[in-house]
């Protein structure tokens, strides 16, 4: 077996095992939205919707460094040293950002008026808007240093282990929803179950990884590198002006609902986004792990092997996008009424079909170009 069909078999049992992953995340929020949407109410329902959506923000935070750190570990090509020192920096760096974070959101946390920037008026949503941030932060801080561990399974282009302990959260996190409910706990402690499981996976990942799959790249303080994490963090950077483009344009829907009509009007949009969005969760479960193959293809300076893969990648991604989209647009309002009992209008179903085939599209390019190192034309 050649190395370009060996990259194409790892990258295809990665996506294969992250469908399934995905498959049990969809089925989480299928189970998870009603159960939530009946205990909760439409305002507090509104809030755990936009509390969901923050949660994938934690790569925010981490300016960009799991994803310069996947480029370095890709293109090592067997240096354990250096590979060692990438992950040591980046290990060390997370830990520092997540220290100034705390120290700021401690500070900042008595003059912000919660209940008015989640635009909640019900008398529980604001008893209990302040103590749902608190658990909701210190979750979001627990999770940067444990995202390294995802990002060596993809770098490695392993990533089917990653996928098994996500897997795994994602039905523990139906199981926390269903006890939390059936003892009629507050909104704070539901998110604490929820979302909680979330941190086991990356948990889990952090002990297999370097407590015995990968045990010569545990973070020590003494392999930190300046060297390293300077360009990490430089490279780190770019990807964070990127990532912070694609949150701002495709990730703050639900915020920007909030503001405009309340977080009530939150509970009828959110379901609709969520079930386009099935359409690239399915697509960039078989693209990501195609950005270290790109990566490793382009150290070994296997060109054919890239080129092929990317055409391909593009045919897919419009025969995928464009049949399934058009039969999600005809059968959504019939989906929300048997699910939720709702309806949306046409013209909200035509608009998300069209921004689900440019991002279909964008996820390719961007996929190719991460993976070929060139940031700075996506950051322009």
């Amino acid at each position: 077996m050649t190395q370009g069909q060996q990259r194409t078999r790892r990258a295809a049992f990665t996506g294969l095992t992250s469908l399934v992953a995905r498959g049990s995340s969809t089925a989480v929020n299928l189970v998870s939205i009603p159960l939530t949407q009946h205990y909760l109410g439409t305002e507090r329902f509104g809030l755990w919707l936009m509390l969901s959506m923050l949660l994938n923000w934690v790569s925010l935070t981490d300016l960009g460094l799991t994803s310069s750190l996947t480029n370095v570990l890709a293109t090592a090509n067997g240096d354990v040293r250096q590979a060692k020192q990438a992950v040591s920096s980046a290990f060390w760096l997370m830990v520092g950002i997540a220290i100034v974070l705390s120290l700021v959101f401690t500070i900042a946390y008595p003059f912000i008026q919660w209940d008015r920037l989640f635009n909640v008026t019900s008398d529980q949503a604001k008893s209990e808007i302040g103590l749902v941030v608190i658990v909701f932060f210190v979750g979001f801080i627990l999770r940067l240093p444990l995202s390294i561990a995802g990002r060596i399974y993809t770098a490695y282009q392993e990533g089917y282990f990653y996928q098994a302990w996500a897997g795994l959260s994602n039905l523990l996190s139906v199981g926390a929803l269903l006890v939390a409910i059936q003892f009629q706990v507050g909104l704070p402690s539901l998110v604490a179950g929820f979302f909680g499981t979330a941190l086991l996976g990356d948990g889990l990942a952090t002990l297999h990884v370097f407590g015995w799959k990968w045990r010569s790249l545990r973070p020590e303080w003494v392999e930190f590198s300046p060297k390293q994490a300077k360009w990490l963090l430089k490279t780190g950077l770019q990807f964070w002006v990127i990532q912070i483009s694609s949150i701002l344009f495709f990730q703050t829907d639900l915020m920007v609902v909030a503001q405009l009509f309340g977080a009530s009007a939150v509970a009828n949009y959110g379901p609709i986004l969520k079930l386009f969005t099935l359409l690239g969760a399915i697509q960039t479960a078989f693209l990501f792990p195609l950005w270290p193959a790109y990566g490793e293809a382009f150290s070994r300076r296997d060109v054919p092997w890239i080129t092929i893969t990317f055409k391909r990648t593009i045919g897919l991604t419009l025969l995928w996008s464009l049949s399934t989209g058009i039969i999600l647009s005809l059968s959504a309002n019939k989906i929300l009424k048997l699910w939720l009992n709702e309806t949306v209008t046409v013209d909200l179903i035509l608009a998300m079909f069209v921004m689900s085939v440019l991002m279909a599209l964008g996820h390719c390019i961007g996929t190719l170009l991460n993976g070929l190192g060139h940031i700075k034309s996506q950051v322009i």
